[in-house]
């Protein structure tokens, strides 16, 4: 009796989940939407093993062998899903290859981008900058209103592009949002701010980098301080270092960053010519 009620139980609930988790699973994307799945599978496969240890308490067959074969499969998938998750998260699986930062100045991601995409690597740049589509490499999310824009307050639409375009670059781009302000006009700033760590943690897991365009003067001191503690400032010298192969370091100057306080200024020195070269030679091609 007691193996008929916890195999009814076990069906049940399970089943039970998984009425609850698949509606949910058809508005995400990604590696969340991966997951869901297998939770899915996983607790169908648990739903089934019930039915044969109903059928082992009620007629004493073999029907344990099946179950045991269906929970194992079950538990199985789960843990190796779990574990690859916290890896990913702990940063173990991904160490020094993604990161989150904050740059302060607009020339700045403007040169990160134009950069980027001479480089060939994949830019997804969320902006208040109308499309360019003679950037290679880069797609950008045009946040507007009006027109083919996506609006202000559709948080919930840009992570999901931004995790499209993760899925798609498979560990190697690179996503910028350098329209916080904008966003901060139509939504309180928890709902950003939330947005923004959320978006953090899919970028990390896909071991692409996050960088975040903005400053205290356009923000708010307080703000400003409240994203530094998830997004520690960097200099676009720094997150081009991790970017680039090390031949390309030169294009922006970096090669002396670190090696005394005289290399420092002179690699700035010569970074900041470069950013302004590029910088224009951004403009002009956005315009």
């Amino acid at each position: 009796m007691i193996g008929v009620v916890s195999g009814i139980i076990v069906t049940l609930l399970s089943l039970a989940i998984v009425m609850y988790v698949f509606p949910l699973e058809r508005g995400l994307v990604g590696e969340i939407k991966r997951f869901t799945r297998i939770v899915i599978v996983s607790l169908l496969l648990l739903a089934l093993s019930g039915v044969f240890i109903v059928l082992e308490a009620m007629y004493h067959g073999n029907y344990w062998m099946p179950a045991a074969v269906l929970i194992m499969t079950s538990y199985l998938l789960l843990v190796s899903e779990a574990v690859k998750y916290i890896i990913a998260f702990s940063g173990k699986e991904r160490r020094g290859t993604g990161g989150a930062y904050i740059i302060r100045k607009d020339e700045d991601v403007e040169f990160l981008v134009h950069t980027l995409s001479d480089s060939g690597i994949p830019v997804l740049l969320i902006t208040r900058k109308r499309p360019d589509s003679t950037r290679r490499g880069v797609q950008v999310i045009w946040v507007s209103r009006v027109g083919d824009g996506v609006s202000p307050t559709d948080l919930h639409r840009l992570l999901n592009e931004a995790i499209k375009f993760l899925s798609g670059v498979k560990g190697k781009g690179v996503v910028i949002v350098d329209c916080v302000e904008f966003l901060l006009l139509y939504n309180e700033f928890k709902a950003v701010a939330k947005f923004l760590f959320t978006l953090k943690d899919h970028v990390l897991m896909s071991g692409s980098f996050l960088i975040i365009g903005t400053s205290p003067e356009v923000i708010g001191e307080r703000e400003f301080n409240v994203l530094r503690e998830e997004f520690p400032e960097a200099s676009v010298e720094k997150v081009l270092s991790r970017l680039l192969p090390q031949g390309l370091f030169g294009i922006v100057g970096v090669q002396n960053v670190g090696g005394g306080e005289g290399g420092e200024e002179k690699s700035q020195g010569s970074s900041r010519d470069s950013k302004g070269e590029g910088s224009a030679r951004w403009q002009e091609k956005t315009d």
